[in-house]
């Protein structure tokens, strides 16, 4: 029988007003806690009884307090379950705390040691949980006592018998790290650094006997004993100074945070920030922000979700009244930035300015003659921030803030410390490469204030400096294009060739991608160059450095990609490379050889003019020379991708056959074996088999639970769930086959706990569905549940890639079926999608929408529906989903749909918008439909076309 709702509140009512302000209250509580026999009812009082402590503990008599705290603790010791027990812990730390402060209930330490070491386990395991409960609320009690809780803990970690000891033993580090001040004893930081390889080996213990919920305690134990850690980084710390605890503990977070799923390291993080960030002391307030930056990189998705929540106290720690939280703050914008940058591009108005007052304030200090460390730290700090936020930002936005961006910048290239200089050269380099054309009024100014620098060798750090230089020269070349640029061609050809003889790494890479820039903006004209820097790309591939990590490959097209007779020369220099002992060079070697597959078969396409078709056999035969390159390169590729332990090399691998496939349809699939080799190869990714993914953990069958992912684990799966998407694309209707071996693992990860598993699930099953056609109509029953499953997802991108795969299988399905019962489940759960403001959310609806249409209109309530569809247009953000939205809004016009008619004064305005700017918003066929229905419109209501002279202009 259901409890009656209005009893229990007036119950409690009658409770808290009449009962509970008496300080008798408490002893009836506590009397029921220790002597009731309902769990749950023992379970409440001790609750009750916790939240009375502070109120009423005081008011109880001298001679009853020990009796009480006797049979509390002997109670609390005994207690079988679990839950209560804790409960009753929390009670005895509540009284602890308020009996500490008082001088009372000294005996209770020793106690608590007494339990901790007894033989009875339940008793070790409540000792060490008050023990954590004390810390919580009576930390300052044991900054004296440390080394006596060492003692004590040093052995609980090691509990033969009860993981909870372990456990409660490892939370309880957490919070002795809290109390830790190396400044005034270092005794403490010394054991703990002794018992930290106790609390690794606990963690593994939990990994190995796969307990997640243990694990990830421990995990945010480690995270928040980190970040009190980071609180003691000195003012002199150097970066690079691997010795600092400070600097060690952080750079722990940033490797936690990408080897281990958000919610172990991430979660807790963010959870702490605002603690740390509003904290009296700098110290938290500059570690907390520290810490966050250090995470970005590790899982940039999730944080990405979580901007909302802890940008405004970026924003304020950039305002912080002390210069190294504001250092910190700007390096925690530079390295989200780095990660997230269009996303944080979105609050330049708000951002932009406040990293424009910390470099203003620190330069005027430097004017009145005052270059401290500080002053020099923020000026480089803000420059990075700007560099890193400007990098790719959308021309329009930029320009709003060019010229005070470029006249402060510029004038920081006459500050006499080099890296100075270099950290504004870089910033400008990637304002002259977001720009574009609007930087061509401040081009000739701007590169005669760094060409000097293009030159200095005196020093390592000229060189840096002239690295950087460079890098930005060429991000200015392309910016302002081959004409303006050609001036300054010979002599940064000139620095760049005598970089290569100055020792000095990054110089010769920079080179290498100066050279990439300029073969691409000046192409063929790029030729009297070519010997030398096909000569100077061979030698260094020759040398075979175990440092040799140049990105080579990236730049191979634009360098040799239209000059055939370098091609030859390049293979041949790369192959040996392929089984390099160093990493870095392997993966770059592979990257090579699938960009000059991809470039051969481009100049093939080109020569022929034929474009590939999917399927195989193909239907367009490629030449000679392109087979021979394909057999080079699937056997150099087979050779490394089954076996390799290497992550990053499995991962640009996946990238570099999706990339080909994608380019170059199905041509390097018709190479012997390499179809069957691939297909085997992605799914022992997928199914976390592949020796590179060892390090996750023992699976033994693929059927077996997957492990939680970290983002860094999860990219090596995603880009091969990128890679059967493209397998979809270069077979066609062919690729069924292939699929029906992939769905159950795509649809395991389509049901993950973790949201970027499931949108990237769901995305790829949208993207199949679409590439095969008419070739996913088997699969319908089986697909579509999960997608509707999925349009009711709590993740929004997974609610946007559901309704945009929905659409398209039913569009391409002919298995009407079984999805046409279900129309108006999908229209009702397409409703919350459309009045959202999320807008590829809107966009994926819409388009949803539109191709139900196209398969059944009958089956649509069109009166109802298109008007709101109309409503939303045109489109903020998925410009593909136009496709089927105006496909279908034309096609109603050519049935003379009066719905749609009715709508024509409302889609005036979309067309404009669809047919203007930005271009590229339709296909070629799609915009020439729209085109004649606006010529239909300014036949029939040429009235409806006024003030739109764009329109007018088409017809």
């Amino acid at each position: 029988m259901l409890p009656d709702t209005e009893r229990v509140k007036a119950a409690t009512t009658e409770l808290r007003k009449n009962y509970y302000p008496k300080p008798e209250s408490l002893l009836w509580l506590i009397e029921i806690y220790i002597t009731h026999s309902e769990q749950g009812v023992r379970q409440q009082a001790a609750v009750e009884s916790q939240r009375l402590v502070s109120k009423h503990w005081k008011s109880i008599p001298a001679d009853q307090k020990p009796q009480i705290r006797h049979k509390l603790l002997e109670k609390t010791l005994n207690e079988e379950v679990k839950l209560v027990r804790h409960s009753g812990a929390r009670i005895i730390a509540a009284i602890a705390s308020e009996d500490i402060e008082n001088g009372e209930w000294a005996e209770l330490p020793e106690l608590l040691a007494q339990a901790a070491g007894s033989p009875q386990v339940s008793h070790r395991e409540v000792g060490v949980f008050i023990l954590f409960t004390l810390l919580e609320t009576a930390s300052s009690y044991f900054a004296e006592k440390i080394p006596e809780l060492f003692s004590i803990l040093s052995k609980t970690i090691k509990d033969p018998e009860s993981t909870d000891v372990r456990i409660n033993t490892m939370i309880c580090l957490g919070a002795v790290a809290t109390i830790i001040d190396p400044d005034e004893d270092t005794e403490p930081l010394k054991l703990w650094v002794q018992i930290f390889p106790e609390m690794v080996a606990v963690l593994k213990g939990f990994v190995d006997a796969k307990e997640e919920d243990r694990t990830v305690q421990a995990f945010e134990r480690i995270t928040m004993a980190s970040m009190q850690i980071a609180t003691e980084l000195e003012e002199d710390d150097d970066e690079d100074d691997d010795s600092s605890p400070a600097r060690n503990a952080l750079g722990l977070l940033s490797l936690l945070a990408e080897s281990l799923p958000p919610r172990q390291v991430i979660v807790p993080l963010l959870d702490a920030f605002p603690k740390f960030s509003s904290s009296a002391d700098p110290k938290y307030r500059q570690a907390g922000i520290l810490a966050l930056g250090m995470c970005v990189e590790g899982a940039p998705d999730f944080v990405g979700t979580q901007l909302d929540s802890f940008l405004p106290i970026v924003f304020k720690l950039l305002e912080d009244p002390e210069m190294k939280v504001r250092h910190a703050a700007l390096n925690g914008v530079a390295r989200l930035a780095d990660d997230l940058a269009e996303d944080l591009q979105k609050t330049h108005e708000h951002l932009v300015p406040a990293l424009l007052t910390n470099l203003d304030a620190a330069m005027h200090h430097a004017a009145g003659g005052n270059n401290d460390k500080q002053t020099l730290d923020i000026m480089k700090a803000s420059c990075a921030a700007l560099d890193s936020l400007t990098d790719g930002m959308d021309g329009d936005i930029l320009k709003n803030y060019l010229q005070a961006l470029l006249q402060r910048l510029t004038q920081l290239l006459d500050h006499p410390e080099l890296d100075v200089k270099a950290s504004a050269a870089s910033a400008l380099g990637s304002i002259a490469g977001s720009s574009e054309e609007e930087f061509l009024p401040y081009f000739k100014d701007t590169i005669e204030k760094l060409a000097p620098y293009a030159n200095v060798k005196d020093s390592n750090e000229e060189l840096d400096l002239r690295a950087t230089v460079c890098d930005s020269i060429g991000s200015m070349a392309a910016a302002v294009g081959p004409k303006v640029f050609e001036p300054y061609v010979r002599d940064i050809m000139a620095t760049s060739e005598e970089a290569l003889h100055l020792d000095h790494p990054r110089l010769k890479e920079t080179s290498y991608i100066l050279w990439s820039t300029l073969a691409k903006i000046y192409e063929e004209e790029f030729t009297p160059y070519l010997d030398g820097v096909v000569n100077a790309l061979a030698a260094s591939l020759s040398q075979q450095e175990d440092n040799f990590e140049v990105e080579l490959g990236q730049h191979a097209q634009d360098l040799l990609g239209r000059y055939m007779p370098y091609f030859e020369k390049t293979i041949e220099a790369v192959m040996p490379l392929v089984e390099h002992s160093y990493e870095g060079v392997r993966k770059t070697a592979i990257s090579t050889l699938w960009r000059a597959y991809a470039c051969l078969f481009s100049m093939m396409e080109d020569q022929t003019n034929t474009k590939w078709t999917p399927g195989l056999p193909l239907n367009v035969q490629p030449s000679a020379e392109l087979v021979k390159l394909g057999e080079i390169v699937t056997t150099a590729t087979l050779s490394l991708w089954e076996d390799e332990y290497d992550r990053g090399i499995v991962t640009d691998i996946n990238r570099n056959v999706a990339s080909t496939l994608k380019l170059c349809g199905p041509a390097i699939l018709a190479q012997p074996s390499f179809l069957e080799k691939t297909k085997d190869i992605i799914f022992t990714i997928i199914s976390r088999q592949h020796p590179c993914q060892q390090d996750l953990g023992d699976f033994d069958s693929p059927g077996e639970e997957d492990a939680e992912s970290s983002e860094y684990d999860w990219l090596v799966i995603d880009t091969a769930l990128e890679l059967i998407s493209n397998l979809a694309l270069a077979l066609g209707p062919q690729f069924a086959e292939i699929f029906a071996e992939y769905e159950k693992p795509l649809k395991k990860f389509a049901s993950s706990n973790i949201n970027f598993e499931r949108s990237t699930a769901i995305g790829i099953i949208a993207e199949c569905a679409g590439h095969m056609g008419s070739g996913i109509t088997p699969f319908t029953k089986s697909l579509m549940p999960v997608l509707l499953k999925r349009l009711s997802d709590t993740d929004a991108e997974t609610k946007s890639n559901a309704a945009y795969g929905t659409g398209v299988l039913i569009f391409h399905s002919q298995d009407s079926a079984t999805y046409l019962p279900s129309y108006n489940t999908i229209l009702q759960k397409l409703e919350p999608l459309l009045q959202t403001n999320h807008a590829r959310s809107i966009d994926n609806a819409c388009g949803c929408v539109a191709r139900m249409i196209m398969a059944h209109s009958d089956a649509v309530p069109l009166d109802d529906i298109l008007p709101v569809m109309v409503g939303l247009l045109p489109l903020k953000e998925d410009y593909e989903e136009n496709e089927p939205i105006f496909e279908c809004i034309t096609g109603l016009y050519s049935q003379s749909n009066q719905t749609i008619l009715q709508l024509t004064p409302k889609l005036i305005p979309v067309f404009a918008a669809v047919l203007g700017e930005p271009e590229g918003q339709l296909g070629v066929e799609t915009r020439e439909k729209v085109i004649g229905i606006v010529k239909f419109i300014a036949s029939s209501h040429p009235e409806l076309l006024d003030g739109y002279d764009g329109l007018k202009a088409l017809c």
